[in-house]
């Protein structure tokens, strides 16, 4: 993950531990009928028209995350939209860009990626 404020920050997160993303996957297909995935309409972000999905959320601790995000994709199935909501904050994702075919280049970090090792 890269940030800008006035120079660009880059932060690497360890990896989970592979039970540990099992049992998330393992959790959502659980209470998959428990997911209340609603149509977010259409939203046109680059001239391309993407087909949206809120997805409302509750934290068991505290109201003040309660929220939902929105998830905006186009035809291929590309992310070019994400918008999370709760009281305590706001986070918006939106892509500035977008190519079908990119070179690996593209994928190099502006800045050397600072490793977050107590990430939980």
């Amino acid at each position: 993950a890269c940030q800008k404020d006035e120079n660009w920050a880059c932060y690497e997160f360890p990896k989970p531990p592979e039970d540990q993303t099992q049992n998330i996957q393992k959790a959502i297909e659980e209470d998959i009928d428990k997911l209340e995935v609603q149509d977010g309409g259409q939203k046109t972000i680059l001239q391309i028209s993407t087909q949206c999905y809120i997805l409302p959320f509750q934290d068991q601790e505290t109201e003040e995350f309660n929220g939902q995000t929105t998830y905006c994709y186009d035809g291929r199935g590309t992310l070019l939209y994400s918008h999370t909501s709760t009281k305590a904050f706001e986070n918006t994702l939106q892509a500035q860009s977008y190519s079908k075919e990119v070179s690996n280049q593209e994928f190099s970090l502006p800045a050397k990626a600072e490793l977050i090792e107590d990430f939980e």
